[in-house]
């Protein structure tokens, strides 16, 4: 390292614990100053946005891993705003802000090999507030305005980002002009100092610049007149840049509290245990400590980690490559991916195709035994769960959820119909998804090899698994597992069928409590959307959440877009950290076609190809798929239903998408937006509605 370099952090190191807003313009100052060197730029033109874009082109393009530092220092373009209001209107800036250049500075200096390992752990001192949860109390101090001022602004105005984007659209217009004013100007001098003077163009100058004052100066009207407006914006802009930069802070650092550190002291991996949980209360890092704690524990073991969708286990994969675990991309995959690859072991012709069961089943569909009810007791019933003939026509196992109630001798025409069925699966070596777990488990009961078993099996979201599925793994276990599990998120069915599966628990229950995941609002009106008490649990602020009602489907659409547009444009949110979430896929064709065509890149989280660690895109996904996945901006487009919602009781249809709500919610780490279409409302997104009406009654 250079002496100047040294001099320079060694400056920055005595400036930290002062005035916040000297500390975030010396930060800025000194990464401008470093980029300027790396490409002996001297042009004073060239702005420190065109250098820092050129850095981050550089390290990237150059890059053969994904760099967590990046998205960090993404944020430096929008946090040098703040740096400018000091420079240039003495303004002042807050600890957190300073605590937020700091973590930017780290990521610059690490990014671009500056400074020793000391003078870096001197800087990064300054951050370790940010381990307690104390100074979320200062965070909340420093920025309650910005509430205040939305409520307000909220009371005379409902389009609230619409205002907002129209005063930076004026802003713009306003800097325009004044670059406009400024190339007139030099055109002028130019012509003055010409030999031969065209008073004729000096007067077509003078006239455009003339204009061309008028138009700044009935820009600078409008923007004090909407003073008001440029004061949210100033706080919303500060505020998102230290929760974002905050969360960003914890998610790198991937830490335990001393919640999560005790349950895994009492996880022994000698005995079945479950790890239970709400929403965003690090059951999955739990899970994925714990699988690399007994890899490393016991390196003869042989171990795996298996979730219920392909999208969380592409985001554990990711989890775990943060975790700087080399192993988790082998270790980690769905169910289904394991079951099927189990019964191709034993039939190797074995395919599979999710509408097998409709097709087999549709000769024997009548009036009283329709279609749709053969494939939910067949499919969704029988062959998930396991059910024998005993069970199903003798012992008559309860059945929840259905629109009505089956006879003992529908429920034998019924379990007739699945054998017949299951017996053309075995013939055409082809299976859905449930019935290759009972053909599997078939096999395994002829011939469980040895070399087929794992020692410790690690089961995320366990509560969406069948009995049929959760029997095998614990078949397949030699010693124990370790499940984990949110209850008030099933999707597909209630309880948990564990003393079924042959999973025995007794005291080894072991539950996290606090929210690490979503902020104080989203809490809360998650908590009264459930008819929960208002106890939090979370300890992060942020902004309230949006409800946005569209009278129809294009409404809904075109505020989707401006919705997207605001956040871009005014918080500078990467595409990769939106998520939009709707119930169901039939809304992807008209969400794809509108954002592109809007310019805006788009990913779909359902496709194989997809990945956590792709740069480009906004992430769209149903809710189901994106259960245990976290993003810092959620848009909730509660516009239509799940495909198979009609096909249960309305008491059961109703908590399936209370769930189904909930866990659109809670994936927000940050910003949530709702959008409905008020043309076409379920009682179970009015009640949401309900919800944050009474958030907003004083």
């Amino acid at each position: 390292m250079d002496e100047l370099t040294a001099r320079r952090l060694e400056r920055l190191n005595h400036l930290q614990g002062t005035d916040p807003g000297f500390f975030v313009l010396a930060a800025h100052s000194f990464i401008e100053a470093s980029l300027r060197e790396r490409y002996a730029m001297e042009d004073l033109q060239c702005s420190f946005s065109t250098l820092l874009s050129q850095f981050l082109e550089e390290i990237t393009r150059d890059a053969t891993e994904f760099l967590p530092e990046i998205p960090a220092l993404k944020q430096l373009k929008f946090s040098h705003i703040q740096a400018n209001e000091v420079r240039h209107r003495f303004s002042f800036s807050s600890v957190e802000e300073a605590r937020a250049a700091t973590f930017h500075l780290l990521h610059f200096c690490r990014l671009a090999n500056l400074g020793s390992v000391g003078q870096l752990e001197q800087l990064s001192a300054y951050l370790k507030a940010w381990e307690s949860t104390d100074s979320y109390a200062q965070l909340l101090d420093e920025h309650a305005r910005l509430k205040a001022l939305a409520d307000r602004l909220l009371a005379s105005n409902q389009q609230l980002e619409q205002k907002v984007l129209d005063y930076q659209s004026v802003r713009e217009e306003m800097r325009t002009a004044y670059h406009e004013l400024g190339e007139k100007e030099r055109q002028l001098r130019e012509l003055d100092a010409a030999q031969e003077k065209s008073q004729e163009k000096i007067d077509e100058l003078r006239g455009q610049m003339f204009a061309l004052k008028c138009s700044v100066r009935e820009k600078q009207q409008q923007l004090t007149a909407q003073k008001e407006i440029g004061s949210y914006v100033q706080a919303l802009r500060s505020f998102a840049v230290c929760t974002r930069t905050r969360h960003q802070y914890e998610s790198q650092a991937i830490r335990l509290t001393a919640e999560q550190r005790s349950v895994l002291a009492k996880l022994t991996f000698e005995q079945d245990s479950l790890i239970s949980g709400g929403a965003g209360s690090g059951k999955t890092l739990v899970l994925l400590k714990a699988h690399a704690q007994c890899m490393s524990t016991f390196p003869q073991r042989r171990c795996l980690l298996v979730t219920y969708t392909r999208t969380l286990a592409k985001y554990n994969q990711y989890l775990g490559s943060l975790l700087s675990d080399p192993a988790s991309e082998r270790n980690i995959m769905t169910v289904d991916a394991l079951l099927f690859s189990l019964l191709q072991h034993f039939e190797p012709e074995a395919k599979l195709d999710g509408e097998i069961t409709r097709r087999l089943l549709a000769p024997f569909a009548t009036e009283t035994l329709p279609l749709w009810l053969l494939e939910q007791e067949v499919e969704h019933f029988l062959f998930r769960h396991a059910v024998s003939e005993e069970e199903y026509t003798l012992s008559k196992i309860r059945r929840t959820g259905l629109k009505r109630t089956l006879g003992k001798q529908q429920r034998k025409a019924i379990h007739a119909i699945k054998e017949t069925v299951l017996g053309q699966m075995r013939t055409q070596h082809t299976y859905s998804f449930c019935s290759s777990a009972v053909r599997l488990s078939e096999y395994l009961m002829q011939d469980l090899d040895e070399h087929l078993l794992f020692d410790n099996l690690f089961v995320d979201e366990v509560q969406d698994l069948g009995r049929a599925a959760l029997t095998i793994l614990k078949k397949l276990t030699r010693t124990a597992m370790v499940l984990s599990c949110d209850e008030q998120q099933w999707l597909y069915q209630k309880g948990l069928p564990l003393i079924q599966s042959n999973i025995q628990l007794g005291r080894r229950n072991f539950r996290l409590l606090a929210n690490h995941r979503n902020t104080f609002p989203i809490e809360r009106l998650d908590q009264q959307y459930l008819g929960q008490a208002l106890v939090s649990s979370a300890f992060r602020d942020g902004p309230p959440p949006t409800l946005v009602q569209c009278k129809g489907r294009k409404a809904w659409l075109d505020n989707l877009v401006a919705q997207l547009t605001f956040y871009r444009s005014v918080l500078s949110y990467e595409w990769e950290n939106i998520c939009i979430l709707t119930p169901s896929k039939q809304d992807f064709p008209a969400i794809l076609d509108r954002v592109r065509n809007a310019g805006m890149e788009i990913q779909e989280m359902l496709s194989p190809s997809f990945s956590f660690t792709e740069e480009q895109g906004i992430r769209l996904s149903t809710i189901h798929s994106a259960k245990g996945v976290e993003f810092p901006l959620v848009l909730l487009c509660l516009t239509s239903l799940p495909s198979n919602n009609n096909e249960y009781e309305t008491t059961e249809q109703e908590q399936v998408l209370t769930n189904l709500v909930h866990v659109g919610m809670t994936r927000s780490s940050e910003q949530l937006v709702v959008l409905v279409n008020t043309q076409d409302l379920h009682p179970a997104y009015e009640r949401l509605m309900h919800c944050f009406v009474s958030e907003q009654e004083p």
